[in-house]
């Protein structure tokens, strides 16, 4: 009788077991979405800047499309510039652009581009930023 309730308890016990376990790894998920969180520029205590302002117009020129210098253009970019200063690709969106050629080019040269993060109390975090490019017709 002891055996068949030991036996009977032990798919309740990994249950509970299971359901605490589930229970606690979703506390760390959720501070680590906190910690994710996405500032906008009016929450920070400084606002992100570009490291190397040559080393971006030489990103910017490189991306120039051959095609389009004769007419240039302008293209403004909304993106994420993450804590460690790089640009989140996946989160590049054109929200203007003369030419679509001029967009496509833009969101290249942005990947290649490093910021010095935004800061929240002094810690760096990520931020939403808009940026402008402008392509110089020659």
């Amino acid at each position: 009788m002891l055996n068949r309730s030991l036996v009977s308890a032990r798919p309740r016990l990994r249950y509970v077991l299971g359901t605490l376990c589930v229970l606690g790894c979703a506390v760390p998920a959720l501070e680590a979405r906190a910690q994710d969180k996405v500032y906008n520029s009016s929450e920070l205590s400084s606002q992100p800047s570009i490291r190397s302002k040559d080393a971006a117009a030489a990103a910017i020129e490189r991306s120039f499309p051959s095609g389009m210098r004769a007419v240039g253009g302008k293209v403004q970019l909304q993106f994420v510039v993450l804590s460690n200063g790089k640009v989140d690709p996946s989160s590049i969106e054109i929200i203007a652009a003369s030419a679509a050629a001029l967009g496509d080019a833009a969101k290249k040269a942005v990947t290649q581009i490093e910021f010095t993060p935004g800061k929240v109390d002094g810690n760096a975090v990520p931020t939403r930023v808009i940026f402008p490019v402008v392509y110089a017709a020659r």
